[in-house]
């Protein structure tokens, strides 16, 4: 058994999508099927609202192959970004006072 994040029910481990799989081990996703096909459906949604893709990145402005990015939590359309930008945004879990904590880190004041 195993708890989704998003919904917060309980259900076999079989009720949550493959992920990755790797020759020692399935790696599943953290939401389970249902809440995964809805979040799917609402980015399909943003899309296709959005505005055209940009050849510039929103944040670093860099040029090249822009992705999608939105705010799971809001469900809304935020912008286009390069992939370094939008990997280094998740990987901060959208969290703006982790972001202010790794710029005083960089700055050198933590």
């Amino acid at each position: 058994m195993r708890k989704c994040n998003r919904c917060l029910g309980l259900y076999p481990l079989e009720h949550f999508p493959v992920a990755v799989t790797t020759p020692k081990k399935v790696h599943r996703k953290a939401f389970c099927k249902t809440c995964d096909s809805a979040d799917r459906k609402k980015v399909h949604r943003l899309k296709k609202e959005a505005t055209s893709c940009k050849i510039h990145c929103e944040l670093c402005g860099c040029t090249g192959k822009m992705h999608f990015d939105h705010d799971p939590k809001k469900g809304e359309f935020r912008g286009w970004l390069c992939v370094n930008c939008n990997q280094g945004l998740g990987k901060f879990f959208d969290d703006t006072e982790l972001l202010r904590r790794a710029i005083a880190y960089l700055d050198g004041n933590l």
